[in-house]
Order: structure tokens, then sequence, then C-alpha cells
């Protein structure tokens, strides 16, 4: 796939690079984009494409990504979609 891993205009990340910039390592999810806090779905979606693209998953801070997921369950089995208690029926 043109792009994922290595971008076709040079000066470009890649789509795997610009995703892996998303990362927020104050709540250990992905924004949606570079400097936005993370959130459920748009870590859902950082994870698909980073699959997709055969990225090394070894190299993720799992512990962080694991520990941001917990604590957005909520008592009742659903999930936050951020650490600002947004709910949802998608999540």
């Amino acid at each position: 796939i043109l792009g994922v891993t290595a971008s076709p205009v040079p000066d470009r990340p890649s789509i795997v690079d610009w995703v892996l910039q998303c990362h927020d390592k104050s709540t250990g999810g992905f924004g949606g984009n570079i400097g936005h806090d993370g959130h459920i779905l748009y870590t859902l979606s950082a994870l698909q494409i980073l699959a997709i693209a055969k990225y090394d998953m070894i190299q993720l801070p799992t512990e962080d990504i694991i520990n941001f997921i917990v604590s957005l369950q909520q008592p009742d089995g659903s999930f936050a979609g951020d650490e600002w208690g947004e709910i949802d029926t998608r999540f």
C-alpha cells in the first residue's frame, strides 16, 4: 500500500510514522492527530493500521496502551471513549 511504510513524497512521514506520532504519552492511547488526547477509537484504529502495515508491535508501549484501555472501563462493563468520560454506544 503506497505510503504506509515509506512516503512517496520526500520529507513527508509515512502513515506508520504519522500514526506513531499520534501516541499520547500522557494517557497511553492514540489521538486522532499529533498532539491530541488519547481516545479508545483512535487507539483501535492506530493498532489496526500498524497491524496492516506489519509493524513490529513489540516496539509499542504495550503496558501503557493496556492501562489506557483498562482505565476507560466503567463499573457496568462499558467503556468511555477518553479520560474525560465520553460515553457513546460505539464503544
